[in-house]
């Protein structure tokens, strides 16, 4: 492809006073809202990079949690991730490829920060893609989120995880990143919402706490680990890991060193991942085909579908904490779906098998004739478009 959204070839990112944390309240007339921004709105520099949406170019702060994932990679599988090539501009810059590709979307955050440590939440046009329009060629109006505490946390807790898995690599960047992360969590500890409904934030303010604390052993941060460590309840402990919450709080403080780490909130935190992944087990073997949730009343419908992202995150996080080869022989099982083992006897991966998906929700291959890349998961299969409360008749 040719690059997209570049300053350098007339793209103009201006700012809007929406912020990320607003437009969940404001979905059906984000669009408009964001449309109605002045024209004379300012400029927001380097507003380029990160990684897009498959069916648009959007760019928001939850993206950052690949960059999480590939951070864990990198930590437990150094030798494997070291020797992994992506033949991207990157390769060979002395950083593996697999954490340089987490930095393009982590730097594209950064550059995106305020001086005074807030983080914007993303980059959003004024609607969906228009016909014919793809990734380099965008002729609506684009805007940056203003800055929200939830993004500045959950950027902040991202960006320290990060920093710790660049570290052997690049002890410069890996400081960039950790200072940047302490200012938007500062931020955000300074300016929480000002609407009643901020449980989006509360929620990831222990997730940046336990990854800050991990990364610099600060107790500032730990004092906020102690007083939100209430991470699951312990008699029906799912703790959401596709949602990337209180999952993502146990898994950074577990991180911590356990020399610095509270005993009892750590012992707490590893039986809540391990009665998580047991419940997964259970769910996984009351379905036909070993379909691993954490929650059995999960629908297998748009965002959570048999395959793509399988929902094992929960096993494998348990596996590396406690060695049990159930959690890592489900994740296979799990996986197994994407590649054919499902109802459909289809793979869900392209150019895999003998029926694979030619024509993902990828608007650059429908619009831009950019080939469909074999190794490409998708999601798989939904409900028809169309009411769906017979998933819930069935389901009762």
């Amino acid at each position: 492809r040719p690059r997209g959204y570049h300053p350098d070839d007339g793209t103009v990112i201006r700012e809007t006073d929406i912020s990320l944390l607003d437009a969940n309240f404001l979905r059906e007339d984000l669009f408009d809202e964001l449309a109605a921004t002045p024209d004379d709105a300012a400029i927001v520099d380097d507003a380029w990079g990160g990684h897009f949406d498959a069916g648009d170019w959007d760019r928001r702060v939850h993206h950052m949690w690949y960059a999480s994932m590939a951070a864990d990679v990198s930590l437990l599988f150094p030798a494997a991730v070291e020797s992994f090539d992506l033949l991207i501009p990157e390769t060979g810059d002395g950083i593996p490829d697999v954490l340089a590709d987490a930095l393009w979307t982590a730097d594209f955050y950064r550059r995106l920060q305020l001086p005074n440590g807030a983080i914007r939440g993303g980059i959003e046009a004024t609607g969906h893609p228009v016909n014919d329009s793809t990734s380099w060629i965008e002729p609506q109006p684009a805007y940056a989120f203003a800055p929200d505490a939830r993004s500045s946390y959950v950027y902040a807790a991202t960006a320290a995880h990060l920093a710790e898995a660049v570290e052997p690599y690049d002890r410069a960047r890996a400081d960039e990143l950790t200072e940047s992360a302490v200012r938007a969590a500062e931020w955000a500890e300074a300016n929480p919402p000002d609407f009643d409904d901020n449980e989006r934030t509360e929620r990831q303010r222990p997730v940046a706490a336990a990854s800050l604390f991990a990364r610099t052993g600060d107790e500032r941060w730990h004092d906020i680990v102690r007083e939100t460590a209430d991470f699951a309840d312990r008699a029906n402990p799912r703790l959401g890991c596709h949602a990337r919450i209180n999952c993502d709080a146990v898994w950074y403080y577990l991180g911590a060193d356990p020399e610095q780490a509270d005993p009892e909130i750590r012992e707490y935190a590893l039986a809540t991942l391990v009665a998580a992944a047991d419940l997964a087990l259970e769910n996984a073997a009351s379905t036909v085909i070993g379909w691993g949730v954490e929650d059995d009343g999960q629908r297998p419908e748009w965002g959570h579908g048999l395959g793509g992202t399988p929902k094992v995150l929960t096993l494998l996080r348990a596996h590396a904490m406690t060695g049990d080869e159930r959690y890592l022989a489900q994740a296979q099982q799990t996986v197994a779906i994407s590649t054919g083992a499902n109802p459909l006897n289809t793979s869900f991966i392209t150019g895999m098998g003998p029926n694979p998906p030619r024509y993902p929700l990828v608007v650059d291959s429908v619009a831009g004739a950019v080939p469909v890349w074999p190794g490409t998961p998708v999601f798989g299969g939904h409900a028809p478009r169309r009411d769906q409360a017979w998933m819930a008749e069935q389901l009762d």
